[in-house]
């Protein structure tokens, strides 16, 4: 069986389990999470729906590491994993997420090298570790905007937020070894962004 049937079948397993926690969130009148779980059904397709729209076929194991990193974050939440196993969880799941993240930016950077944008491995393992690390910025900066507004406590201080980073930060460099290892076995003479491999 190839690895892409695979994946497909393994998102089918990830969408039936989400459903399940949405269906779990819903009999106990958890509106916020039961809606984080709809919106996580979704993104799952968000590398389907890029392959779909433009012509291209990801870098294997994409579909996998984005259901993943969602599953996590959902199952995190509804089963209370987050406060259970705190503070590893969290820090488990934030690599998971740079990681995932990684590589749906390793997949656009090659979208660009085929639309004419000239980068170098270089470029795309610099690109994939700051953007990760850019979009972590962004997402302590809106734990702490929550916080402020509603009082919860996503953010716990310093500390969390500098082993938050490190998380996302462990989970890029792993998706740069990964692109980079990629871009390594393109034949010679071709462009890394022969990866995609269009598809019509």
């Amino acid at each position: 069986m190839k690895f892409r049937s695979i994946e497909l079948y393994f998102l089918l397993i990830i969408e039936s389990l989400l459903t399940w926690f949405a269906w779990s969130a819903f009999i106990n009148g958890d509106t916020v999470r039961f809606f984080v779980v709809i919106i996580s059904m979704a993104l799952i397709f968000i590398p389907s729906l890029m392959e779909f729209l433009l012509s291209i076929r990801l870098p294997a194991g994409t579909h996998f590491a984005v259901a993943i990193a969602l599953i996590f974050h959902v199952a995190g939440g509804i089963n209370q994993y987050y406060w259970i196993y705190a503070p590893y969880y969290d820090k488990v799941a934030h690599c998971i997420s740079g990681f995932a993240l990684g590589l749906v930016i390793f997949s656009s950077l090659l979208y660009l090298g085929m639309r004419g944008v000239r980068l170098s491995p270089f470029h795309i393992v610099a690109g994939i570790i700051l953007l990760v690390f850019s979009f972590g910025v962004v997402w302590e900066i809106c734990e702490l905007t929550i916080d402020a507004l509603t009082g919860s406590t996503y953010n716990l201080g310093a500390e969390d937020t500098f082993f938050d980073m490190l998380g996302n930060t462990l989970g890029s460099l792993l998706a740069a070894a990964y692109a980079l290892h990629i871009m390594n076995s393109v034949a010679p003479g071709k462009q890394v962004f022969s990866i995609l491999g269009k598809t019509k």
